[in-house]
Parts: structure tokens; sequence; C-alpha cells
């Protein structure tokens, strides 16, 4: 089976007030990420996530260097 690396998040318990979508953060373990390496066939469900950026925008981000 194909392998793949994930990154896990905490559980969806908390909604942004304007926005209306799951505030989420990277799943520690030990301080650590807490990562896996698993087989393709145990993906249940794929998610989308958008990072936060804040009130301002860098405009120096780019497709490259971000």
């Amino acid at each position: 089976h194909p392998l793949v690396y994930v990154e896990w998040f905490t559980a969806l318990h908390h909604k942004d007030p304007v926005s209306g979508l799951y505030i989420v953060n990277h799943s520690m373990c030990h301080h650590r990420l807490n990562v896996s390496i698993i087989s393709t066939d145990r993906i249940v469900w794929l998610c989308h996530l958008q990072a936060w950026c804040g009130k301002h925008i860098n405009g120096n981000w780019s497709s490259e260097n971000v």
C-alpha cells in the first residue's frame, strides 16, 4: 500500500464567531508535532485547512515563499 505522512490536529470543538469555521491547532505530543505515517487505505476523510492570518496579510507573501 502507498504510505502518507499525516500531521494530526486537535478535535473540532470551537467555531470562529465571525466565519463559523472550526478552530484547530496542531496536535502535540511531548512538545512535538503529533505525526504519523499511515497506509492510504486507513484514510477516512480528507479536509482542507485554511491558515489564520490575523488582521493584516504580509504583501510580500507569494506562492513561492509561503
